[in-house]
């Protein structure tokens, strides 16, 4: 299990193959996710998986939130980079946080948060791998509907998904321990 979280890394569309990432191991991740520590069992992920023809769904429904929020600013060579990107993604997943009154909100969205670890350690351990993205779509306020949220619920963000092209990659860059860690014997 070490090896797999110290191998796992953030890959994007441009290091993707185009191939397909076989809906089992979707379906892996997604599974992986429900086991994750969450304070008193409210279980707050909620996910929308986008694949096949939903990509272009996902990437219009982006548009038409931006160009609406955006007006006279919206960038249609921006809204196009991104609709092209999205389909370079074999699947795109929504990250939300169904909240729970019972438990404070920081707790649920670390819950969602762990639950989105889960799943990109499974990703990595299958051969997929992908990144969580986030930025102004979260933030409209009227999409939350789209992905099935309600208003008190949170929008945090979305999982590109792909294969990833053979790679060499780079050591990754941390800090030593001793950066962050302050041991009291």
């Amino acid at each position: 299990m070490e090896d797999i979280i110290l191998e796992r890394r953030s890959i994007y569309p441009p290091q993707f193959t185009g191939e397909e990432i076989p809906r089992l191991v979707i379906e892996r991740m997604l599974n992986a996710a429900r086991f994750a520590p969450n304070h008193r069992l409210t279980q707050p992920w909620r996910f929308v998986v986008y694949s096949g023809s939903g990509r272009a769904q996902f990437a219009q429904t982006w548009i038409a939130a931006n160009q609406n929020h955006a007006g006279d600013s919206f960038d249609p060579v921006k809204a196009e980079t991104f609709r092209s990107k999205v389909m370079t993604c074999s699947h795109i997943i929504t990250i939300g946080m169904k909240r729970n009154p019972i438990v404070p909100e920081f707790e649920e969205v670390c819950a969602v948060a762990s639950a989105v670890q889960n799943m990109m350690l499974v990703a990595h351990e299958q051969g997929a791998g992908g990144y969580w993205s986030t930025g102004g779509l979260v933030f409209y306020e009227s999409l939350k509907a789209e992905f099935g949220l309600e208003q008190h619920d949170q929008l945090l963000g979305f999982l590109m998904l792909g294969m990833p092209k053979n790679i060499e990659w780079p050591p990754r860059l941390r800090h030593d321990l001793d950066h962050f860690v302050r041991w009291i014997d």
